[in-house]
């Protein structure tokens, strides 16, 4: 009767044991899988990353190559438009805004975005 009280709790343990050792696999198997899910969207973000500062650092060369333009092209401007009319006479009043206009790039595209 004792031995067989003992093969019972024996036959339990095995199985319960057994039943664990299933769940510990499936566990793994979900660990594995969340594991490797956030390393594929880690990875994705990264390269969106890359292609974001690749993108502002391609904006920021075209930005200072407009602001230079725009400088050379003040400077032609100011040479283009007389400061005053040798016979002392006043201004046209438009070149007179067009020479006191100052043009900043970036409040420009702020403004309109």
């Amino acid at each position: 009767n004792r031995n067989t009280k003992l093969e019972k709790h024996i036959h339990k343990f095995k199985s319960e044991c057994e039943n664990l050792k299933k769940e510990n696999s499936v566990l793994k198997s979900r660990v594995d899988d969340v594991t490797s899910q956030e390393d594929a969207a880690a990875l994705q973000l990264g390269k969106q990353l890359q292609i974001l500062l690749e993108e502002k650092a391609k904006l920021q060369r075209e930005n200072q190559r407009l602001l230079s333009e725009n400088n050379g092209l003040q400077e032609l401007l100011s040479y283009a438009i007389p400061s005053g009319d040798p016979e002392g006479g006043e201004q046209d009043e438009g070149a007179m805004d067009l020479q006191q206009q100052e043009f900043c790039p970036e409040e420009s595209w702020a403004g309109q975005h």
